[in-house]
């Protein structure tokens, strides 16, 4: 059980088959308690992570990858999917945050009911946020929400659960003020951070926010986990000179340029080094 007043999270492993096992490993933290549901078995696997928990019925995955793990085996007749029982064994854990990773792509229903897990969560007194490696997906209740650093990312924000949700937008390229979105409408798909600080309040309704942003991993020296940086803001941040089709390596991370995609990779090892601290700065 998490210790009263103290932030614990709880990373579960799901089995979308989109799935990248060197997302994963990039990502959990040494200290996050890991759920793995059925399939998320076998990338936990590939990723090299040991979980806490193995939960499912075992119908993709027959063969248990963890011996000498606790599993708790499920029914392949039920009600609920493997990653909703294994949330709610999160909550009775009493975790301050469930992050579900291999919650998305696959089959549409699948990832939709994850994305309603979230309000589920939200009902139970945790938060939860599905991640993946081009997205982060947040459930909204009514409240204040500021976003660093995001600038140049894209957003999408729809009412969830409800007809409509009443919301501003500041620091964005398309701003609203006590706007109501309603639920028949498009108008909350593909709006920008423009903002190095970004808010967005929400005064009536619920709603999903869909942050596309590059991969996100764990940086363990300074124990913080941010996402891979947009080109220009790392080029900005670390001084570096480049031409196009050349390769830059300085301290183990690279820069590949081409010109169909610009994006900075980093490794298993982030650059904790890198100017203006980084690491914290693009912080989830």
């Amino acid at each position: 059980m998490a210790d009263k007043g103290v932030i614990m999270r709880c990373v579960i492993i799901a089995g979308s088959p989109d799935t990248n096992s060197d997302f994963l490993s990039e990502v959990i933290k040494p200290d996050d308690y890991v759920i793995c549901a059925d399939r998320g078995c076998n990338f936990a696997k590939q990723a090299g992570i040991t979980p806490n928990l193995v939960v499912g019925d075992f119908d993709s995955e027959p063969d248990v990858l963890f011996p000498n793990c606790e599993t708790v085996r499920l029914i392949p007749e039920k009600d609920d999917t493997d990653t909703m029982h294994s949330v709610d064994l999160a909550l009775e854990k009493r975790f301050d945050e469930i992050a579900i990773l291999g919650a998305l792509g696959g089959r549409f229903d699948h990832s939709f009911a994850n994305v309603a897990v979230l309000s589920y969560i939200h009902e139970h007194g945790s938060k939860g946020v599905l991640l993946s490696e081009k997205e982060k997906i947040e459930f909204l209740p009514v409240g204040h929400y500021e976003y660093k650093n995001f600038k140049g990312k894209t957003f999408s924000l729809f009412p969830f659960g409800c007809p409509s949700v009443c919301v501003s937008y500041s620091g964005t390229k398309y701003p609203l003020e006590k706007y109501c979105v309603s639920s028949s409408v498009t108008l909350g798909v593909s709006n920008v951070f423009t903002s190095d600080m970004t808010t967005i309040d929400i005064y009536d309704g619920n709603a999903i926010l869909i942050m596309h942003a590059l991969r996100a991993f764990y940086c363990h020296d300074c124990e913080q986990t941010f996402f891979h940086l947009p080109l220009d803001s790392y080029l900005e941040s670390a001084k570096i000179n480049f031409s196009w089709k050349r390769k830059y390596s300085s301290a183990g991370m690279s820069v590949r340029l081409t010109r169909e995609r610009s994006r900075v990779r980093a490794p298993l090892s982030p650059p904790h080094f890198l100017y203006n601290n980084i690491c914290k700065e693009f912080a989830l």
